[in-house]
């Protein structure tokens, strides 16, 4: 009888642990993406993207 107890309670933190690192998980990642796709952080990371393509793609003309 204790055993199985002791047994639920464990599982019942386990699952309560899990669910917390999955929240957390998806606060950051979430948080991330958002600031990632900002119009003007992406206009200006995409810019420069493009430009240091076209650096390389002269350079490797010559």
């Amino acid at each position: 009888m204790t055993k199985d107890i002791i047994e639920d309670k464990l599982q019942k933190d386990l699952t309560k642990m899990e669910n917390k690192k999955g929240s957390l998980i998806e606060h950051f990642t979430d948080s991330f993406l958002n600031t990632f796709l900002d119009k003007t952080f992406f206009r200006i990371f995409f810019v420069l993207v493009a430009i240091f393509l076209l650096l390389i793609f002269i350079l490797l003309l010559k």
